[in-house]
């Protein structure tokens, strides 16, 4: 459903469900922003009766009677609040900071029309969003490290279980690989140290595979019917984006000497090989391969990573990237 007509049908079931009596054609169309640029009588006739359908489509129970109209009748509208009504909605604390969290997620994905008309249905309801997102006590929320325009055809691909369709540059491909096209069945969102996967089942190599958002070059195509698949009941999401970004481990540097200081005091073992040609081996923990990566190349051509391969395709990215800004 278009965002434009969402909000018509929003508007219509606020101003139906806020009436005790019933409320006519005439006072919808004077009430509603889009009936009353309906350019005639027929358009806004077609319009609410659509809206109409909507709603009971989705369960609305409309209820129509004849309202008296001087000497003629016409149609009145409302809802029946008694078979419409929800129990009183409350949340606890940790579920309000839970939507802190994914309301400001949700701003960086491009959806802050959403996030803000949700926002204010919750504090509508006495839900203090508000106050849980200033709580200092939660953790960074999740943000989007590039990949953003990825993330909603996304979302969508997961939540309809449709096939998602993009162009994506694997980490260590050169600058003059052309992106390579792949076909998903996308199984959920996983965000790890400051960046976001899909994960899923690819159609090509009839294998589950994880996907970094930022490594997707243009737009991610959606097509086929919904609920063409089903996810696995067994399925670790997490494992799966493990195995993409090495899930921390110990790296083997080769460092020149006298420089590196830092990595040096984080080293498990130095080898030094001495002479002033020539490289100290590390033996380097670390947490994430990217971040690996940005600390290495602080350090220019006087470090260089041996292994692992996560480590290693993460640094040779980044050179790509930095020699094609450069062109």
């Amino acid at each position: 459903m278009a965002a434009v007509k969402t909000e018509r049908i929003f508007e219509l079931l606020l101003c139906l469900s806020q009436h005790e009596r019933y409320v006519t054609r005439a006072q919808l169309r004077a009430s509603l922003e889009d009936y009353a640029a309906s350019p005639s009588d027929e358009a806004f006739e077609r319009m609410f009766e659509r809206d109409k359908e909507v709603l009971r489509e989705l369960g609305v129970p409309l209820v129509t009677v004849s309202v008296p109209d001087g000497d003629d009748a016409q149609d009145g509208y409302r809802i029946d609040k008694a078979a419409y009504g929800l129990p009183p909605l409350t949340f606890t604390a940790d579920e309000a900071a839970a939507l802190a969290l994914a309301t400001r997620v949700w701003h960086e994905t491009g959806a802050v029309r959403a996030a803000g008309l949700a926002l204010r249905k919750l504090e509508a309801l006495g839900v203090d969003v508000a106050e849980a997102a200033a709580d200092p006590l939660l953790a960074p929320p999740p943000q989007l490290a590039g990949g953003e325009a990825a993330f909603a055809p996304l979302a969508s691909a997961v939540h309809r279980r449709r096939v998602a369709e993009f162009a994506y540059r694997a980490a260590g491909a050169r600058a003059d690989d052309p992106p390579v096209r792949r076909r998903l069945h996308p199984w959920g969102l996983v965000s790890r140290r400051g960046r976001w996967y899909v994960a899923g089942h690819d159609l090509d190599r009839d294998a589950p595979r994880a996907f970094r958002l930022d490594r997707i070059a243009g737009e991610v195509k959606v097509s086929g019917p919904e609920h063409a698949y089903d996810r696995p009941a067994d399925v670790d999401l997490s494992s799966m984006v493990d195995l993409v970004t090495g899930a921390g481990g110990t790296a083997r540097l080769r460092v020149r000497p006298g420089v590196g200081h830092g990595l040096r005091m984080r080293a498990g073992a130095v080898t030094q090989t001495g002479g002033a040609d020539g490289w100290d081996v590390l033996e380097v923990a670390y947490a994430d391969p990217e971040r690996l990566a940005d600390e290495v190349l602080e350090y220019g051509a006087a470090v260089i990573v041996d292994a692992p391969d996560a480590a290693r395709a993460a640094v040779v990215e980044r050179l790509r990237r930095l020699a094609e800004e450069d062109r």
